[in-house]
């Protein structure tokens, strides 16, 4: 997982049972598979709940690109409210299960 490469990232080396993985996935080439992860970045659960993300920022940005997308003509209205559609239950509870 993104947590286990975080906590141990030298382990996800060129002869990691979990580099193979990716490159065979991926179709990336197994010696670029450790410098490519580094420059992976994935929010972590408690950054998921934070405000920055389903916390209220979501949405924030949800509503911002409405607007400019609005503003190009690409759509024909902006919805008044985009909160129903941004949650942050699945993950509190993924957090609680921890």
């Amino acid at each position: 997982s993104y947590a286990e490469f975080l906590a141990k990232p030298g382990a996800w080396s060129v002869s990691s049972p979990q580099a193979a993985a990716i490159a065979k996935l991926t179709g990336a080439k197994l010696e670029e598979v450790p410098q490519l992860l580094k420059g992976y970045v994935f929010p972590t659960l408690e950054e998921q709940a934070s405000d920055k993300f389903l916390g209220g920022g979501t949405v924030k940005a949800v509503e911002a690109t409405s607007a400019f997308l609005k503003e190009q003509g690409k759509i024909d209205a902006v919805l008044p409210d985009y909160s129903k559609y941004v949650s942050s239950k699945y993950v509190t509870e993924a957090l609680a299960s921890n």
